[in-house]
């Protein structure tokens, strides 16, 4: 069922880039020690065809040792989560290139083993599902030169519950990331002047443009929308910077 929520302003998750996790449980609080995890899809086009994977996250109140997430049908398959650059309380497995497939991830149950450096251990589950959303279509991408403006606009992608726009450079670093738009929000433009780069764009360089769409799991707490997404769809388009 198609939702629309308030959505929060994002940092990177994608933010911190994804901050896009599941909201804390009673299972999840032991001796003070709390953690929220996520597994969600990922969608994006290798040529003209759409191809998957799945993103893992883990966030948490203390340092953490290690965190491994295990799918408990299927494969049995033992993913193992690193040190996320976004923040030290973060641990994730993004995809690589390689881990995207032609077909959609089978629904599944992924049990996150996470252990605090103080020792502290806590299982917490979470379910992969969705609904496989559009990929949305980057329709404009254009410079005003006069006014150092970048003009961004995209078509709507039909199951979404919101829009983040990044920018990417060449090494695949995120140089910019927009607060997260609403549904009905297809259009974003950025101060090139104004804009808090990670990293200042250079002229005559190629840079990646990125429209997410996101969409929500269906049960969450109130006010947990950005800790409870489903999954991701992004669209990319390459720009030479003027």
């Amino acid at each position: 069922m198609f939702r629309k929520h308030k959505i929060k302003i994002f940092i990177v998750l994608f933010l911190i880039p994804l901050f896009m996790v599941s909201c804390f449980s009673d299972d999840d609080l032991v001796d003070d020690f709390e953690v929220i995890t996520d597994a969600y899809v990922i969608k994006k086009k290798s040529g003209e065809e759409p191809v998957y994977a799945v993103s893992f996250y883990a966030f948490a109140n203390q340092f953490m040792r290690s965190v491994t997430a295990t799918e408990m049908g299927g494969s049995g398959e033992k993913i193992n989560l690193a040190q996320d650059p976004t923040s030290i309380l973060v641990m994730s497995k993004k995809p690589q290139e390689s881990d995207f497939r032609s077909y959609a991830p089978a629904t599944s149950d992924y049990l996150f083993q996470v252990v605090a450096e103080s020792g502290i251990s806590v299982d917490s589950y979470d379910f992969l599902s969705y609904d496989d959303i559009d990929i949305p279509e980057i329709v404009k991408t254009e410079f005003n030169e006069s006014n150092k403006l970048l003009e961004i606009d995209w078509n709507e992608a039909e199951g979404a519950d919101g829009y983040l726009v990044k920018i990417l450079n060449s090494e695949g670093t995120e140089i910019s990331v927009s607060q997260g738009f609403e549904n009905d929000v297809t259009d974003y433009t950025i101060n090139v002047v104004l804009e808090s780069w990670v990293v200042v764009p250079e002229p005559g360089e190629t840079y990646t443009i990125q429209v997410h769409a996101f969409a929500y799991e269906p049960e969450f707490d109130e006010g947990y929308e950005v800790y409870n997404v489903q999954e991701v769809s992004i669209a990319e388009e390459s720009i030479v910077w003027p």
